[in-house]
């Protein structure tokens, strides 16, 4: 819905987009596990005349040896934002809080003085787009405070629809100041 192709080997999706003005493309894997087919990669990047093939996998079950021996160089560019965070529950809480950084603990500290309540919103359960349009303002009000860009609505919109079955929203609030 917003001009990526997305083509699939083996379970691993690889997007194209044309770029425009030009007849080139560039692609993107991110957030694949591999293993990789780079012949098959090659191929489709030849097929789409791309510029360049980034490809952003899993911190797991990645060989970085065998990428380098098909061309495949490492970048410090990166184009998607971390998915998940990996914490290990079986220490005691005190034991996690102290591996977390000291911003998020001060964070942690002043959410709890303040009352803090967070707020889940399953997209999937959702009548109308109420919600989702309170964080898409949300989110650019933040993003022009700390000068990031943020796609227009029509764009995270279509992201939304796209995946709002498997969606979700969290809200954080003033427990006096509920929304």
């Amino acid at each position: 819905g917003i001009g990526w192709k997305v083509e699939k080997i083996n379970g691993v999706q690889i997007f194209i987009r044309k770029v425009p003005f030009f007849n080139h493309s560039m692609i993107k894997i991110q957030h694949a596990a591999g293993p990789f087919d780079f012949q098959k990669i090659d191929e489709i990047a030849k097929q789409n005349n791309a510029l360049f093939t980034l490809l952003e996998p899993l911190p797991y079950n990645f060989n970085l040896e065998e990428a380098k021996k098909c061309g495949y160089i490492k970048s410090h560019l990166k184009v998607t934002h971390t998915a998940n965070e990996l914490i290990d529950l079986r220490p005691d809480e005190q034991t996690i809080l102290n591996s977390f950084s000291e911003n998020a603990r001060r964070n942690i500290k002043k959410a709890q003085k303040n009352n803090i309540t967070i707020k889940h919103i399953f997209l999937k359960d959702e009548k109308d787009d109420t919600q989702f349009k309170i964080f898409f303002d949300l989110l650019v009000n933040i993003g022009k405070m700390k000068k990031f860009y943020i796609p227009d609505y029509k764009e995270m919109s279509a992201k939304m629809h796209a995946f709002k079955q498997i969606t979700m929203l969290s809200f954080a609030y003033n427990a006096q100041n509920e929304p």
